[in-house]
Order: C-alpha cells, then structure tokens, then sequence
C-alpha cells in the first residue's frame, strides 16, 4: 500500500452545510486533507478531511485514473480535487457536477 499523502490548506475553512446550503454552525479556518491514492488505475483511494471539530472521511472509486464515484460527502471538497489533479487523476466527473 502507498503511502498517505498529508497536505495542510491553512487558507481553506471546513464546516456543516445542510443539504438546503445553510451553514450549521461556524466554519473552522484551515484543513487537512490525508489522500490514499489508488494501488492501481482501476482502484479505490480514500481521503480523509480534517480540521477543528469536523471530520470526513471520502471513498475515491476510479476507472483508468479517473475519478467515477465518491461517497461520504455531499460535495467533493475542491482541495481533494486538487491534490487528485497534481497526481495527474481525470477529475471531470467532479468538474461536470459542479
């Protein structure tokens, strides 16, 4: 297994967004995303989304290094997109949406 790639977004803020897009409660400045890349191009990563009191964690399913499906969240954050893209992932599944 890879290692975890661990990369701190000071600038970036993590909170609660209800389904509606109201905030719940504040927003924390600063995260960390923790990214398991996937073992090989058809395979399933994870990431991990952390800072003051909130926590994700993110299921990553991909098809010839490209980003499918994810699970855990309702959006994927833009920061574990990022990252994915800087590892040189197809991430337009997620672009598509947005």
């Amino acid at each position: 297994m890879k290692a975890a790639i661990v990369r701190e977004f000071p600038n970036s803020t993590i909170g609660m967004t209800h389904q509606t897009g109201q905030s719940l409660g504040e927003r924390h400045q600063g995260l960390t995303v923790s990214l398991q890349p996937p073992e090989d191009p058809n395979g399933y990563g994870s990431a991990e989304v952390y800072g003051g009191d909130y926590h994700a964690e993110i299921g990553l399913w991909f098809e010839n290094n490209k980003l499918v499906d994810y699970d855990g969240v309702f959006e994927l954050p833009g920061e574990v997109a990022t990252m994915l893209k800087e590892l040189h992932f197809d991430v337009s599944y997620v672009e598509e949406a947005v």
